[in-house]
């Protein structure tokens, strides 16, 4: 059994890690935190809420 790794267009690219891996051969699926990053790297928020 394996992992696949996804990092979905429009978000940027992370660093060491991916946005989500899903487990094959059972129903798990693991979502990392979200960081206020657009995908061209550039900070998109205001506030930390």
């Amino acid at each position: 059994m394996g992992n696949t790794e996804i990092n979905p267009a429009g978000l940027s690219e992370p660093a060491g890690y991916s946005l989500v891996v899903v487990a094959t051969g059972t129903r798990r699926v693991y979502v990392a935190g979200q960081t206020g990053v657009g995908a061209d790297g550039a900070i998109v928020g205001t506030d930390l809420a």
